[in-house]
């Protein structure tokens, strides 16, 4: 009996034990970490929160930072986890401070992306506003503002586009915005999940061309929430920070061929003008620097971009959004000589023994067509005609040429044709056939047609960079070569992959090695010959080859038709490519409205071409030209001819 009621007591211990720790247990749940547990027990939600990849960096030739990023803070508002839409309204009103009208007016213009995921409320919001939305948080989190939902809100850090160069830059990196819903839509067909609502792509210039190498790759975690979109703390319940991550792969950098020191000094020496300057390595076409001025700095283009900004850019006299080393067309003027002369040689149309006498002007079909030196040049030779700009001569040779063989040589020059270098509205420009006119204009070929395209008028238009490149392609001896922007590319691990550039090719001109040096002295002694028009470009120590241009934009005889308010000033063109004897540098320049390439032009080519060769060795000089190379006939409008 004894020993029956000790097993018993052993029993009832045993139960009294087992109770005691349950309610031990209980106690501890309800009471000690009741406020722990009641929270996990509201968690409903697996949250993947995604972290942003850093936009890739944009680099100069000589590794200057051109682009990069810095960090910045985005509200949005994600519609699936929206519990109550006025609720979220007033949640988002008290946190920016806002009207509620004003939010729901921003909601509403987002309304076509949050139909696809977030929608961006705020963008770049300042330090202080940070810590005071985040402040404001705590408290509807804590339960201090009942009233309030922050439910499918998000703080989260975004990329803001910086470009040190500002307008210096503008128009070759363009600049980047918000994408559109389209342009989401299009990315999630092409590469679902590569982009998301709010991130930002490239609209213009570097920026959009290539803009899938400097998207990175967005990264996520992934974190419990409760209903309220309250994050848990999974280190108490042993589930460490996240439960899942993957982290963000930056874009890659882009290293360009560009040299911002020369896109600087040729933005100086713009001054106040309107125009383009456009430099190119005549070995491998390497752009070397791609101004348009005046610019618009691509920080102000950079997301958002309010109503009275967007108005003043578009409004501005200077047409300022204009990207006119490709997007601007002009007749070449006395630039295109170059063309003329070598298909001239290369169809034996003419050669350097032959002379015109230049009178100040040629008749032809009842009509006389002044040359620009009223006073007439006398008798003059290729190379004099070149180096004088005599248009007497190339009116004569146009005749005897026609238009479908002056087209053959411009395009294979690179004029009239587009160059692909940028994913921008590429302008074509024109080099006139037969067959365009009477297409175009319903009207067959005039034979006076000839005359004018052959000195750069009529018909023709190209742009500044097909100009650069005519010019660089004659430099190097008549290889083919294609511009490009792209040196090479850096991942985020820091390897280099340089881009290999076209290997130059012949191109089939069909002027003999003698007539190319006779063209190349010419185009010399337009710089540095007595009476060259380009007196304005000479180098110490380089010898620098060019020849200048003077777009006539309005005719004498329509001079009366146009509008009151329209410029009709002449383009000022300079191209120049240096050392002459080993070209390293191709420059083309045109100034709208200025006058005359010789005193305007030049000098803009001068400056980026003098900054070139600092540091570098001066090239040595050609042989003297023969003492037999004829002298430039002096007469009274001597100081005009040296504008010219």
């Amino acid at each position: 009996m004894e020993a029956y009621r000790k097993r018993l007591l052993g029993f009832a211990l045993l139960i009294l034990a087992f109770f005691g720790l349950a309610l031990y247990r209980l106690v501890d749940l309800q009471v000690v970490q009741g406020e722990k547990y009641l929270r996990f027990s509201r968690i409903n939600t697996l949250r993947e929160i995604p972290v942003p990849a850093p936009r890739g960096k944009i680099l100069d030739r000589e590794g200057r930072i051109l682009a990069d990023n810095r960090p910045s803070f985005t509200l949005r508002l994600n519609p699936a986890q929206v519990k109550d839409p006025e609720r979220a309204r007033r949640s988002l009103a008290y946190l920016l401070e806002w009207s509620p009208e004003a939010v729901q007016e921003k909601l509403s213009a987002k309304k076509s992306n949050s139909l696809l995921g977030p929608a961006v409320v705020a963008k770049d919001l300042s330090r202080d506003e940070v810590a005071r939305i985040r402040a404001r948080m705590t408290r509807v989190h804590a339960g201090m503002e009942p009233e309030l939902d922050l439910s499918g809100v998000e703080l989260v850090v975004h990329f803001e586009r910086i470009y040190p160069y500002k307008e210096k830059v503008g128009h070759v990196l363009g600049y980047v915005r918000e994408v559109s819903d389209k342009e989401l839509k299009e990315w999630e067909a092409r590469e679902p999940g590569r982009l998301s609502p709010g991130d930002d792509v490239g609209v213009a210039g570097v920026e959009k061309a290539f803009d899938d190498a400097l998207r990175g790759h967005d990264g996520y975690r992934q974190t419990l929430v409760d209903a309220m979109g309250r994050e848990a703390d999974l280190s108490e319940l042993g589930l460490g920070t996240v439960l899942q991550e993957q982290p963000a792969a930056a874009g890659k950098t882009l290293q360009l061929t560009l040299d911002a020191r020369l896109m600087e000094v040729a933005a100086e020496a713009f001054g106040d003008e309107v125009g383009a300057l456009v430099a190119m390595d005549p070995r491998d076409g390497a752009l070397l620097a791609w101004v348009s001025h005046p610019a618009y700095n691509p920080e102000d283009l950079t997301g958002t971009i309010p109503k009275a900004l967007w108005k003043e850019l578009q409004e501005h006299p200077g047409n300022i959004l204009l990207n006119r080393p490709t997007q601007a067309a002009y007749p070449p003027g006395s630039t295109y000589k170059i063309v003329t002369a070598i298909a001239g040689l290369a169809e034996k149309e003419t050669d350097f023994k032959e002379t015109v006498h230049c009178p100040g002007y040629y008749l032809f079909g009842g009509r006389r067509w002044g040359c620009w030196n009223k006073a007439g040049h006398g008798r003059v030779d290729l190379r004099r005609a070149l180096v004088s700009s005599c248009d007497v001569f190339f009116y004569k040779l146009g005749e005897r040429l026609g238009p479908d063989r002056l087209s053959h040589y411009a395009k294979l020059l690179g004029l009239g044709k587009k160059t692909g270098v940028l994913a921008d509205s590429e302008r074509e420009g024109l080099i006139p056939t037969r067959e365009w006119k009477e297409k175009a204009r319903k009207e067959k070929w005039s034979p006076s047609d000839s005359l004018g395209i052959a000195i750069g008028q009529g018909f023709d238009l190209v742009t500044p960079l097909q100009n650069a490149l005519m010019t660089a392609q004659v430099a190097n001896g008549g290889k083919r070569i294609v511009p490009h922007l792209l040196a090479a590319t850096i991942d985020d691990q820091g390897k280099k992959s340089p881009v290999a550039a076209e290997r130059p090719e012949p191109l089939p001109w069909g002027i003999g090695e003698k007539d190319f040096l006779e063209i190349r002295r010419a185009l010399i002694d337009v710089v540095a010959g007595v009476g060259g028009t380009g007196a304005k470009a000479r180098i110490p120590g380089v010898t620098v080859a060019g020849k200048t241009g003077t777009a006539q934009v309005v005719g004498y005889e329509t001079m009366h038709k146009v509008a009151k308010g329209v410029k009709t000033g002449d383009h000022a063109w300079f191209v120049a490519f240096a050392p002459a004897e080993d070209p390293q540098i191709a420059v083309a320049v045109i100034v709208e409205h200025a006058g005359h390439g010789g005193s305007v032009a030049a000098p803009v080519a001068q400056r980026v071409m003098a900054e070139y060769f600092k540091g570098r060795l001066p090239a040595p000089e050609l042989k003297s030209p023969p003492k037999d190379s004829p002298a430039p006939p002096r007469t009274k409008r001597g100081r005009r001819a040296a504008m010219r």
